[in-house]
């Protein structure tokens, strides 16, 4: 036996259910992507890449999808930041 300490798991990137929660039927369910959605598909390519998830053959691929998701993300972002600011800004 040896002393070497085992990584710990990273936190989970989806939230528990919580026991009060009611599961939806799929038919029910709304059928949107948020950004945070977008955002978040990029993170979990990111962590799979990173724990070596991904084959060197397809990481072209998923690369591109992610490059993709990325820049839609970033774009968005700065979308909603300057119609936001121009909302807030007084009239001259």
């Amino acid at each position: 036996m040896t002393n070497e300490t085992q990584p710990m798991p990273e936190a989970s990137l989806m939230p528990e259910a919580s026991p009060m929660t009611e599961t939806v039927p799929l038919e029910e369910q709304d059928a949107s992507i948020s950004l945070n959605d977008l955002a978040l598909a990029v993170r979990i390519i990111d962590l799979s890449v990173e724990r070596g998830g991904i084959k060197g053959n397809e990481a072209t691929t998923v690369g591109s999808v992610r490059d993709r998701l990325a820049k839609f993300v970033e774009i968005q972002n700065a979308k909603n930041i300057a119609a936001k600011t121009a909302t807030e800004q007084p009239p001259v």
